[in-house]
């Protein structure tokens, strides 16, 4: 990163030079602090600079000021140039024997340099003169790597992911033609130090301020009305479906145009990728925000407003698309399968003019089943809200009756489920609602498979899950309502 180092001369007095990266002037962000400099000048790249010693302290805090709305140009050019992002899967014969046709390989025409983010790494022994050999895990694959000696930075941390810089190439031994990993650089993912604009809370718990709130109109602030407006556009498609590099495939498109919308089951579930794997500041994102129906609507808003005017990372849950406009020139994403044939049309129609790429595989199948489930199955939010309800007396809306039916800990119980339940037990005649909630005194015991709401879920439920499994796990595999014109491209 841009760098200035100052050492004291003549007792008093502390000079220096700075310098700086492409793409980050550093002159102008020295000119924005320089009130305390007695001398400086420069350029773009470099500076000189002279003040008092006792300035020093005083001249880097409002350097870092002035620098901070900056962040994002610093962070973009910290990277490592590389020529593609990859998944472990893709560390193969084939691909080495795609890269070996561009040779030969010298100053004019460098190797080719490969990122694999995100996975994980383990040293499996060493060769030779201390060369480490590794192994790469990730996307349902491994693949066999050797780090030379002396030749990059290689950290390995168990049980952590790693983003790895290699080449790739054909190994001939004898009669053994293998794919030959080099690590040029290897080490853990970081850490992120600060939030980005549009960042909300950490975790989609009881705790979060900006969470949805049970009331009265808790029904329409969770599913919203569902227009069909603009489901006959046409979107571009892209088939990668049982690759299982769904984290390569974002890291690869994060920082083309508008940045990465991934559509999910469920935001509150899933969003552990942004906060590790995909970490937004990594990929040049200068804004991040997650849309969920555990949201609160006007504040995610708010967050999407804040993510206007840069690359975006984003994560939305297919049943807000609905009411979701996508920011422009991006890609969208669907990382889990849709469970509707609404749904996959409300994501064409959102990507109208632009790309989507299907990226699930078995693993995303069973968890939007999963989601699903939880989702429409009332069992456990109808038990959920009768036992809040155990004294008999009315218990008035507020964060208390929401912890209770919502759930204390981990990821609260989802909004649209606790509706319907409510409805149900409404319909049943075993709660009363109006400023809060409460069993009816006397109300003769009902079972709630009699509710009509339950047998509406579970035929959606049904069908849902129908759904689904229509929309298979490999590339190529017909979609509803799509046929399969040319390797991994959809016509709809």
């Amino acid at each position: 990163r841009p760098a200035l180092v100052l050492a004291e001369v003549d007792g008093d007095i502390a000079k220096g030079s700075g310098r700086s990266l492409p793409g980050v002037d550093l002159h102008a962000l020295v000119a924005g602090a320089s009130g305390r400099l007695t001398r400086w000048g420069g350029h773009q790249g470099a500076v000189g600079v002279q003040l008092l010693a006792s300035d020093v302290a005083g001249f880097a805090q409002e350097l870092a000021a002035v620098a901070e709305p900056a962040r994002a140009a610093i962070e973009r050019a910290r990277v490592r140039i590389v020529d593609a992002v990859v998944g472990v899967r893709e560390l193969g014969l084939d691909v080495a024997e795609a890269i070996e046709t561009l040779a030969p390989f010298g100053r004019g025409n460098p190797d080719v340099a490969l990122l694999v983010p995100g996975c994980q790494v383990e040293q499996t022994g060493t060769v030779g003169d201390g060369h480490r050999v590794l192994r790469l895990r990730g996307s349902g694959a491994h693949a066999r790597a050797i780090s030379f000696a002396g030749r990059g930075r290689t950290v390995v941390e168990a049980g952590r992911p790693h983003d790895a810089i290699v080449r790739l190439g054909v190994g001939r031994w004898q009669d053994t033609v293998a794919p030959d990993v080099v690590v040029e650089e290897v080490g853990p993912v970081p850490t992120p130090r600060d939030a980005l604009r549009g960042t909300c809370a950490p975790a989609c718990s009881i705790a979060c301020p900006e969470r949805i709130r049970l009331g009265p109109d808790v029904r329409a602030e969770a599913e919203p009305p569902s227009p069909f407006g603009a489901l006959l556009a046409v979107a571009r498609i892209r088939d990668r479906r049982g690759e299982g590099a769904v984290g390569p495939i974002v890291a690869a498109l994060a920082g083309a145009d508008g940045g990465v919308v991934m559509v999910v089951a469920d935001v509150a579930r899933r969003r552990v990728a942004l906060d590790e794997v995909l970490e937004p500041s990594r990929f040049g994102s200068e804004a991040v925000f997650l849309a969920g129906v555990r949201c609160n609507r006007a504040l995610a808003a708010e967050r999407r407003a804040l993510s206007r005017g840069g690359p975006v990372l984003a994560m939305v849950e297919y049943r807000l698309l609905d009411d979701f406009e996508l920011p422009p020139n991006v890609h969208l994403v669907l990382v889990d399968p849709p469970s509707s044939a609404h749904e996959w049309a409300m994501a064409r129609g959102r990507a109208a003019g632009s790309w989507i790429h299907l990226t699930w595989g078995p693993d995303e199948v069973e968890f939007a089943r999963t989601a699903l489930r939880e989702r429409l199955d009332l069992r456990p939010a109808a038990t959920a809200v009768w036992r809040a309800l155990e004294d008999a007396s009315e218990r008035r809306w507020g964060d208390d009756l929401d912890a209770d039916i919502l759930g204390p800990d981990g990821v609260i119980r989802d909004p649209s489920a606790v509706a319907d339940a409510t409805r149900a037990l409404l319909e049943l005649g075993l709660i009363s609602t109006g400023d809060g909630l409460a069993r009816v005194p006397g109300a003769a015991a009902r079972p709630l498979a009699d509710a009509r709401q339950v047998a509406v879920n579970m035929t959606a439920l049904d069908d849902g899950e129908r759904f689904i499994t229509s929309c298979g796990v490999r590339c190529g595999e017909p979609m509803p309502g799509g046929t399969v014109i040319d390797r991994g491209i959809v016509s709809v």
